[in-house]
């Protein structure tokens, strides 16, 4: 099969971490924690930005069908989700309500939208306070039914097609499915899923990280736990002042995170860069800096892993980004009352063994080609974006644009996504939209080489 994975979605925001009673969340002090069953709050904002039906908005709408409420805060760097709302909304539309909240300037948002039209209602609620209303640590999906109340939430971006016709059809269960710990079972778990008219849907919202949510249970030492994965599907990378835990990774991967290199930068011997899925634990006596956490992670990692690393000047075939006579835009200051530095991206990705024909877990698939990058929103200088890209790449990205400061870089489709498949014309698009020049060269570029200690 075919899949669209997530390339990047990161949303940064400045304070927010800091311990607080009550706590605090995206959009500001959480004082209600409501969940499903609960009568749903008004919606709340400071302008209507689009009007489904034409005439102003009143709360009675929430009790006229139901509804899905999306909170967008950075909208305009996101053109793709509005590309897949605006089909949801074609879907959907006669029978559900589809709102959409952003929070952005409205000299921003508003030219933005004329160039990018977003179906359904849409409100700018620039303080946060529908957020607040429903109790939300973090932007989700809140489903409503006609009733007024609210049907459960979700945590991803946009609303998956079978939890609309669900909550549409009164077919929504708020018991969790058991968490599959392999590929086979978390197939079986889908064609088990797919059998059943009962849609999960959670309850309650997704709340903020904890620092000691998945603090590892050790006594605290300088010595790094290193295990083979307790569950070989889900992982996770976790952190406190304190600890640190990787959860599920290959060895590559883990120093992908400890280093802060690509993965196409990293060589490791071939009996250690396997498929091998290990915990990584650590947990300090006493709170350190990150770069002194990460220096004594990598040395555990190279004691116990009996390896020793390099930096080497290799040549590599890599891609080269040079800049034509068109230059990015500079990019707008942030502002507002929070704070956002957003990435998107997606590419496909095959997700079949090549040998066996077997369904590979996601994160077996192989790494994309600048190619397969669908669409892509991101601000920044151009070294950031060339080290986002690769992260994510089969190769490292070398930038040879010359040019200085901050810019945006938003490369969207040339047409809407058929069956959530991409087009494989990146770079075609990246030299027409953004007048940046993606070659494939060789280069002498700086490699972290780990060679066994007995060699």
């Amino acid at each position: 099969m075919k899949g669209i994975l997530p390339i990047f979605f990161t949303v940064g925001v400045t304070g927010l971490f800091a311990q607080f009673e009550p706590p605090i969340g995206l959009f500001g002090p959480v004082t209600e924690h409501l969940k499903a069953g609960d009568f749903a709050p008004d919606i709340r904002f400071d302008a209507t930005l689009h009007s489904a039906t034409g005439i102003p908005w009143t709360q009675g709408n929430l009790s006229a069908r139901s509804s899905v409420l999306i909170f967008s805060p950075d909208t305009h760097d996101n053109p793709g989700l509005v590309t897949q709302w605006n089909a949801m909304v074609e879907k959907f539309g006669e029978k559900m309500q589809f709102i959409w909240i952003t929070a952005e300037e409205e000299s921003t948002i508003r030219p933005w939208l004329e160039q990018h039209p977003i179906s359904g209602w849409v409100f700018n609620d620039h303080k946060g306070q529908t957020g607040q209303a429903y109790g939300l640590e973090l932007p989700a999906i809140v489903f409503i039914g006609a009733d007024h109340r609210i049907e459960g939430f979700d945590g991803g971006i946009l609303p998956a097609e079978e939890a609309l016709s669900a909550v549409i059809e009164g077919r929504v269960t708020h018991t969790p499915p058991k968490q599959p710990a392999t590929m086979a079972e978390a197939l079986a778990q889908a064609k088990a899923s797919s059998a059943s008219d009962l849609v999960y849907i959670a309850a309650e919202p997704p709340r903020m990280p904890r620092p000691e949510d998945h603090k590892p249970d050790f006594p605290p030492a300088r010595t790094l736990h290193i295990s083979p994965a307790k569950d070989q599907l889900n992982g996770g990378n976790y952190s406190g002042d304190d600890y640190w835990s990787l959860q599920g990774f290959t060895l590559k991967n883990a120093l992908t995170e400890i280093t802060g290199l690509s993965a196409s930068r990293i060589e490791l011997p071939a009996s250690l860069d396997t498929r091998t899925r290990y915990d990584f634990a650590l947990v300090l006596p006493a709170p350190e800096d990150r770069e002194s956490t990460k220096t004594l992670m990598q040395q555990e990692i190279e004691r116990q892993f009996h390896i020793v690393a390099t930096h080497e000047n290799r040549k590599r075939d890599v891609y080269v980004l040079t800049a034509s006579e068109k230059k990015p835009p500079s990019a707008a200051a942030d502002s507002g009352n929070f704070s956002f530095s957003s990435s998107t991206g997606y590419f496909t990705s095959a997700l079949i063994d090549a040998v066996t024909g077997q369904d590979l877990d996601p994160r077996d698939a192989k790494p994309p080609g600048i190619g397969d990058i669908s669409d892509i929103g991101t601000s920044g200088t151009v070294d950031e974006f060339c080290k986002m890209l690769e992260m994510e790449l089969d190769r490292p990205v070398v930038n040879e644009t010359g040019l200085e400061g901050n810019f945006e870089f938003r490369v969207t489709e040339s047409r809407p996504r058929e069956n959530q498949l991409p087009t494989h014309d990146f770079v075609e698009r990246l030299r027409a939209q953004l007048g940046l020049i993606v070659t494939e060269e060789p280069r002498n570029v700086d490699t972290l080489v780990f060679t066994l200690a007995t060699q």
